[in-house]
């Protein structure tokens, strides 16, 4: 039996609501910076020698609260959670649609400063790219666009929440760590591998917070102002990119 034009025209358009339905459940919700707002991160990570898999990170965030709340929310993929202090106390929490939610003690005002800090590991599934490099090498690159940060550092994960970052960022000795701001010092830990400390003391956005570490070719252009560029290529385009990065001649 068929059914009259007007109804299969009517039952098509209950099937496609269901089908657009059904991908805005899936889709991730675009957070907002509601109750609290990031001021600085500091993120440590320390990756394994063979760059697949962070073997520790922390990533300490101090926020300040927009609005009354008792709860926080922090944007986070699916990393394993070793734990989560609030002012250096280990604190309780549970995970629930990408999200991890710590109660507070008591009614935060607009204004109340806090200490939140996140200790994990794993292996990120976005966001922190860890394969090899064109050449074959191990590499670990970030690639946050637009709101993947969150798979490898708990964030407040909206282009508007821009804070201030440090990145101490532990790895192999053969390797070279970049990432955004100046670099402070490089130190040689105990095991060999080497710690590289960035700091970024211009808030930007969280999909602009970066590492890259593998094996560089790296290169200047000379003196340059307002900002000093250094350009970072693997080793096999060193000449290629020489050529592609000069200025432009009159």
């Amino acid at each position: 039996m068929r059914l009259p034009l007007r109804l299969r025209a009517f039952a098509r358009v209950i099937v496609l609501l269901l089908f657009v339905g059904s991908i805005a459940l899936a889709s991730r919700v675009e957070r907002l910076i509601d109750t609290w707002r990031p001021t600085h991160y500091l993120v440590n990570i320390t990756l394994n020698d063979q760059l697949s898999e962070i073997t520790s990170a922390s990533a300490r965030i101090y926020l300040t609260i927009v609005k009354p709340t008792r709860e926080l929310d922090i944007d986070f993929g699916e990393l394993t959670i070793d734990r989560v202090t609030l002012a250096e106390r280990s604190y309780e929490f549970h995970r629930k649609n990408g999200k991890i939610h710590i109660d507070l003690p008591q009614a935060a005002s607009p204004g109340d400063p806090y200490i939140l800090e996140v200790f994990y590991h794993g292996k990120p599934k976005d966001g922190l790219i860890l394969s090899n490099d064109k050449d074959g090498k191990p590499s670990a690159i970030g690639d946050n666009w637009p709101d993947r940060v969150h798979h490898w550092i708990p964030v407040l994960d909206h282009p508007s929440a821009k804070a201030t970052v440090t990145f101490n960022i532990t790895a192999p000795a053969g390797q070279e760590v970049i990432a955004n701001g100046r670099l402070d010092h490089v130190e040689t830990t105990a095991s060999g591998q080497r710690t590289w400390t960035y700091s970024e003391g211009v808030p930007i956005p969280p999909y602009c917070m970066i590492i890259g570490v593998g094996q560089f070719a790296k290169f200047d252009l000379g003196q340059q102002k307002p900002t000093q560029i250094s350009y970072y290529v693997p080793l096999s385009e060193r000449d290629l990119a020489v050529k592609g990065f000069l200025p432009a001649m009159p």
